[in-house]
């Protein structure tokens, strides 16, 4: 098994240095929502932005790829875009978090800061 420090940011299940807590590696969840963002991705997209954001670098460059992909409208409210090679879709911040295998609370204090 890799050093915790080099697979956490890589998305890849590990052992926590200090407890040996097992910390279970990021997956692709699927969310719905009223808009029917989770329709605007087939699967295979999904699994392809997940294994590309979690193989990006460290957690510093991962949220620099997330700010980039947010982009400020009125009222402190965001449109969340997912870049494909062909196209750019627009996602409810349920569907964008969930794609990225990250929590809400992640993008919250380190991107929308």
């Amino acid at each position: 098994m890799l050093q915790t420090q080099n697979v956490s940011f890589l998305g890849q299940e590990h052992r926590q240095h200090y407890s040996e807590t097992l910390v279970p590696g990021r997956q692709l969840r699927e969310e719905d929502c009223i808009h029917r963002c989770q329709n605007k991705l087939s699967l295979e997209e999904k699994d392809y932005i997940l294994e590309k954001f979690n193989n990006i670098g460290n957690h510093e460059v991962q949220n620099i790829y997330l700010q980039n992909c947010t982009i400020p409208r009125e009222n402190n409210r965001f449109d969340y875009l997912i870049h494909l090679t062909n196209r750019t879709e627009v996602v409810c911040q349920k569907n964008f978090v969930a794609t990225h295998g990250i929590k809400r609370s992640r993008l919250q204090r380190k991107v929308l800061q």
